[in-house]
């Protein structure tokens, strides 16, 4: 946790921050000496939720101590238990989708894992899988649930869009990304979660191209595949 927070000190540094309100205060709060224990802001927001993911395949073998880390990690910039079942439930979808796990599979794990967290987060995930289970189109459906604003917003939209699209990355995504609101951090869980299922074959050639900084990202994510493949026994595709 000293590590995360060094780093969302450091993050502060960097142009083109994007960072939201919640997460900025309290990296701020950070820079400043208090503590990560102490750091994390009372907001339902999706700061924490965006992180995650790469949890869920850090720790995709060890279940107990993924929950665990994604809710701790997560107070340091945002304590509210929305945010915190979101956290959780935003690591171990990636570790259900590496696992095989279909989306609509992946239903009751997560609220096992995220029970008595939030009636709020429970409550918005019910209505996700219900909707996209019934026979409103996707900008209906969407709407039913929110704008994605706040963290079990993030989730459920996302979680929307994957169980509409389980099988096609490019349909989920574009129907994330054409929501009206935080259209850029759902489609960010919902790729998130729906790459790690279906990997990179799923994506457009033309999308993995086109990002900002591939070369950086490359050098960043190679040392995390050395070791998954590793630790797993499989050889690593160049």
């Amino acid at each position: 946790m000293s590590k995360i927070a060094e780093e969302l000190v450091l993050w502060l540094d960097e142009p083109d921050l994007g960072a939201g309100a919640t997460t900025r205060g309290a990296a701020l709060s950070l820079k400043d000496g208090i503590p990560w224990n102490k750091s994390g802001i009372s907001s339902k927001t999706c700061g924490s939720l965006m992180r995650v993911g790469i949890l869920g395949f850090v720790y995709q073998n060890d279940p107990i101590k993924l929950v665990k880390v994604a809710q701790v990690s997560g107070r340091i910039t945002h304590s509210h238990p929305v945010a915190e079942a979101a956290s959780i439930a935003g690591a171990y979808s990636v570790k259900l989708a590496l696992d095989g796990v279909e989306p609509g599979e992946m239903f009751e794990p997560l609220l096992e894992v995220t029970k008595g967290i939030s009636q709020e987060f429970t409550q918005v995930m019910e209505s996700s899988y219900k909707v996209a289970y019934s026979d409103v189109g996707d900008e209906e459906g969407l709407k039913k649930l929110g704008q994605g604003w706040y963290a079990d917003e993030t989730f459920a939209l996302a979680y929307f869009c994957i169980l509409r699209y389980p099988n096609d990355y490019k349909k989920a995504i574009q129907t994330a990304v054409n929501i009206t609101g935080d259209s850029d951090s759902v489609a960010s869980v919902a790729g998130g979660i729906l790459g790690a299922r279906l990997g990179i074959d799923a994506i457009p050639v033309s999308w993995i191209e086109a990002l900002k900084e591939k070369e950086k990202l490359e050098r960043m994510v190679w040392p995390l595949l050395e070791k998954y493949f590793q630790l797993s026994g499989s050889k690593l595709r160049s």
